[in-house]
């Protein structure tokens, strides 16, 4: 018959076969190396090629002409470079790839890459008209409400479009409140570090003028598709509960995205940093809710520390105070590269080097034209901020990612260095 062990046997056996297995496994050198290696793989956030899939080599010779390049062209101001063999998983060059630098409009891309993620591919800006009560012949004995978020590109015909909602189910006095439901109660404003010209309110709708220039639409449009009213019942509030969505205007997200991406468009980066600015609003400044809201992307999707990769002060990069490093560019493309939906819409909005964008008239040589899709970011003020960011095949067909970001250097000169840099790619 079996000895039955007792539980402190049990629990001794255990410690024993632990102490085993921790020194066969190399002991505690070998465990501090791996906690080394693990923290350091979080703190650049790029991934390390499995031991299960084949060693591929990278382009040495590539190696070799990016740092010769850099060496014997050494440019005014800061520099900071990273490159990434996306197919091989490992790292080409990097020069600096870990300052915290100005990096301009490639801000744009952690706005319009956290937009991609939060609203989908086929997210949009929305607008709405309810209704909230019972109509007694041609009056509604109760609320109606319109509700609005920050779409961009709200005009008369799409106000128009909802307020004629009211007029089809016959609706023409009020006997209750015009709600308006209003995300954006003033007009969109410089922030503090930006100067005059950085932000064209021109070219923006009507919700971006504040509360007072809606009140005066929505009082027009409604008047003039026969809905009567007098001012004194209109309200600036939340749509009522219970109330009943009748019509809806929606704005694809994406048209916004082309623009920040492609033309580099501040005033539309910085709607996008609106739109997410829901999840973390704390009072009626929706840059600093929106730059919250980036922090936590940082954080909870590209798996980085927000205090060793970033300063975020608004959408645009148009702060001088904003800060990224040349790694966690290459950070934000890779994670476009791993999301397919998010990879094919940066490849169609990313300028094209010689061709479209912000890069129509920039490395329009043969040896480059149509062959640099990145992101550019300038910045005439503090001696000249200048960056870019993208995609390139490599003479041996791998996908690279790289990353530039120049402080201190004439706007001109970066533009001529980078435009150099980015020829070694393909020589």
């Amino acid at each position: 018959m079996a000895r039955k062990l007792s539980k402190k046997k049990i629990s001794g056996w255990l410690l024993l076969f632990a102490v085993i297995i921790f020194f066969r496994c190399g002991g505690y050198e070998k465990t501090k190396g791996t906690v080394k290696s693990l923290s350091h793989n979080i703190h650049s956030s790029l991934p390390t090629p499995s031991s299960s899939l084949p060693d591929i080599p990278i382009d040495a010779s590539l190696a070799q002409r990016l740092d010769s390049f850099v060496v014997n062209n050494v440019p005014a101001g800061t520099l900071g470079i990273y490159v990434w063999d996306e197919t091989a998983g490992k790292e080409v060059y990097a020069h600096n790839p870990d300052r915290l630098m100005a990096p301009a409009s490639n801000m744009k891309m952690l706005t319009c890459l956290a937009a991609l993620r939060r609203f989908g591919p086929n997210g949009c800006y929305e607008s709405s008209a309810y209704i909230n009560g019972e109509m007694k012949a041609d009056t509604l004995i109760g609320d109606i409400a319109l509700k609005f978020t920050s779409d961009p590109y709200m005009n008369n015909e799409k106000l128009a479009h909802l307020v004629d909602a009211f007029r089809q189910r016959g609706i023409h006095r009020v006997k209750g409140r015009v709600v308006l439901d209003l995300k954006i109660l003033e007009p969109m404003q410089h922030e503090e570090h930006w100067i005059v010209g950085d932000l064209r309110r021109s070219h923006l709708g009507m919700l971006y003028k504040g509360e007072q220039r809606m009140r005066n639409e929505v009082k027009y449009a409604l008047r003039t598709h026969g809905v009567n009213f007098s001012d004194d019942q209109i309200v600036v509030a939340s749509v009522p509960k219970g109330s009943k969505r009748i019509a809806q205007v929606r704005t694809p997200m994406r048209n916004s995205i082309f623009r920040a991406l492609q033309n580099s468009s501040n005033e539309h980066a910085e709607c996008l940093n609106y739109a997410l600015s829901d999840l973390f609003r704390d009072g009626p400044d929706l840059r600093k809710s929106g730059a919250r809201y980036l922090r936590n992307f940082v954080a909870t999707e590209l798996g980085s520390d927000p205090d060793a990769v970033c300063r975020i002060h608004d959408g645009s990069g148009l702060c001088i105070h904003d800060r990224l490093s040349p790694r966690f560019l290459v950070r934000m493309l890779h994670y476009a590269y791993s999301h397919e939906y998010i990879y094919k819409m940066f490849r169609a909005y990313l300028p094209i080097s010689g061709q479209t964008g912000t890069l129509h008239d920039r490395m329009y040589k043969p040896l480059v034209r149509g062959r640099i899709q990145a992101k550019t970011g300038t910045l005439t003020r503090e001696g000249g901020i200048t960056s870019l960011s993208g995609y390139v095949t490599g003479a041996n067909g791998h996908q690279l990612l790289f990353g530039i970001i120049q402080n201190e250097c004439p706007v001109a000169d970066a533009r001529l260095w980078q435009n150099k840099f980015c020829e070694q790619f393909v020589k």
